[in-house]
């Protein structure tokens, strides 16, 4: 099973209360953040496989045994008359094609964990009609040598195997006898002949890497992993330029989990209060203090529950998926104006999901991105957009100060600020029409 993640945060979360303590406010956990800012990232180097090596060697006693066939005879004679229709030949066929099943297998790992640069513009939200301004970053050279030197293997190898399986004596024995998993068993000859008797050792330890690819990995612990994404978002504030506004409330980490409550950062006319009192959910409160029309604060209330990895009850992520919906779908009908979940499953982002993860920048641009998409506001006319909705056009119910569209799903308050200027702010972006 793999468990280099669960380890990670595990480990995170025992060096920062070892370093910090129990209690302490948030300028200490803040220069913390920023200090250790490269011990939030980790080196993706996933594609670890000392066992390219055995392949490599097995791979050269396959060839000699396929190779020692005379390339000039007639191949369906002599496999008709059984001189090469032997069971030991049989199962080297079967071994090559249990061979390119276990690298096609790592393969697939190989391709999601490669840089992209996909990934990199939509996180940042680039437009591909902007992709100049990728000119010259380093964004795909940045794989260790470990990596690369077992990529290289890997693909190797895959050439290899692809060859053996163009061979006469692959193609005829293929289509000779049928041979699967039940038909193997020891014999004289893999037994006792080098060449044979080596790939069937190999082949032995076959089942064992397989079944490694397809494990879950071991599920990270809800208590660690949100005092990593709780750091990352108030990291995150700090870059969008957010600062303290008053005292700092204390923090509590006395049982390895970071409390607080109404801790309250501010950027100019806006503010954000944030309570986090469990391993899985954390409150932010948004409020804009520039409309002169009243003084009620005018809020914004969002919701981020934390998911951090597969488990036996999500053990895909096509259930990720759904789940994911559901709980922000959830979270919208018991009053929060947005909801967002926080993962470290690479692959779920969408507009409602945010990956926060170690690999990744050491300033997380998702969760940065998902601050300001909470804060998207624009000049408008304040008695058109009462009555239709700026994103789609269609009727809105009002309640109170916030505009439901009846439509699209999108909800969203009219502003006026101190200068009279009339502004739309959407709380929530949702298409219920593309769903």
């Amino acid at each position: 099973m793999n468990d280099k993640l669960a380890n990670y945060f595990k480990n995170f979360n025992e060096r920062l209360t070892d370093d910090l303590g129990s209690r302490f406010d948030y300028p200490k956990l803040l220069s913390y953040g920023k200090k250790n800012r490269a011990a939030i990232t980790l080196v993706d180097d996933t594609l670890n496989l000392p066992w390219l090596d055995e392949v490599e060697e097995i791979v050269e006693k396959i060839k000699t045994i396929v190779n020692n066939v005379n390339p000039n005879i007639d191949p369906e004679a002599e496999f008709e008359n059984g001189q090469f229709d032997t069971f030991e030949d049989r199962y080297i066929v079967f071994l090559i094609d249990q061979l390119a099943k276990l690298l096609a297998v790592t393969s697939s790992h190989l391709a999601s964990s490669t840089k992209k640069l996909s990934d990199y513009y939509i996180n940042h939200r680039i437009p591909l009609g902007e992709m100049r301004k990728l000119n010259g970053i380093n964004i795909l050279n940045s794989r260790n040598s470990l990596f690369l030197k077992e990529e290289r293997k890997l693909v190797t190898m895959r050439e290899i195997l692809g060859r053996l399986m163009d061979t006469n004596y692959y193609i005829n024995l293929k289509k000779s006898v049928r041979f699967d998993e039940g038909c193997v068993c020891i014999n004289s000859v893999l037994a006792n002949e080098p060449l044979y008797s080596e790939c069937y050792d190999f082949y032995k330890r076959l089942e064992e890497l397989l079944s490694a690819h397809y494990d879950l990995p071991e599920p990270v612990r809800n208590i660690d992993y949100q005092n990593f994404a709780f750091l990352s978002l108030l990291l995150a504030f700090d870059e969008r330029g957010f600062i303290l506004s008053g005292a700092s409330p204390e923090f509590d980490n006395k049982d390895y989990l970071l409390r607080i409550k109404n801790l309250k950062l501010a950027r100019k006319n806006i503010s954000v209060t944030i309570s986090a009192d469990s391993d899985d959910h954390i409150d932010l409160i948004f409020e804009d203090n520039n409309d002169y029309k009243t003084k009620s604060k005018k809020q914004s209330k969002v919701s981020l529950d934390l998911y951090p990895s597969l488990d036996k009850q999500v053990p895909s992520l096509e259930e990720a998926y759904t789940y994911f919906q559901r709980k922000v779908e959830s979270r919208c009908k018991k009053g929060y104006d947005n909801a967002f979940v926080i993962t470290s499953l690479l692959g779920c982002q969408n507009d409602n999901v945010i990956i926060s993860s170690p690999y990744g920048d050491s300033l997380d641009v998702n969760l940065s991105n998902m601050i300001e998409s909470c804060l998207v506001t624009f000049p408008a006319d304040a008695f058109t957009y009462s009555h239709f909705c700026p994103i789609c056009g269609g009727p809105v119910n009002n309640k109170g100060d916030d505009c439901l569209c009846s439509v699209c799903g999108s909800k969203y308050m009219v502003l006026s600020d101190k200068d009279k200027k009339e502004m739309v702010w959407v709380k929530r972006l949702k298409n219920l029409e593309g769903k």
